[in-house]
């Protein structure tokens, strides 16, 4: 999927290809947990988070974390 948005580091619009990247995050005490983010590609090939929820993936690593540890 591609989408518009303004990036207000470059200061510009532009089209954005969605990406989800299975990636390891340690949260506190717990090491190598397993999360699915969400990103933005740019032309370049370099990933943004999400423009319009920029904590997406530090909640998802918090869902995740609290799936593991069973609450």
């Amino acid at each position: 999927m591609k989408k518009k948005f303004f990036n207000p580091e470059l200061n510009q619009y532009d089209y954005y290809t969605e990406v989800w990247l299975p990636e390891t995050v340690t949260v506190k005490d717990e090491k190598d947990i397993l999360v699915i983010n969400h990103y933005w590609k740019d032309k370049d090939g370099e990933l943004w988070g999400d423009f319009d929820n920029p904590m997406e993936n530090v909640y998802r690593s918090f869902v995740a974390y609290r799936q593991k540890k069973g609450f």
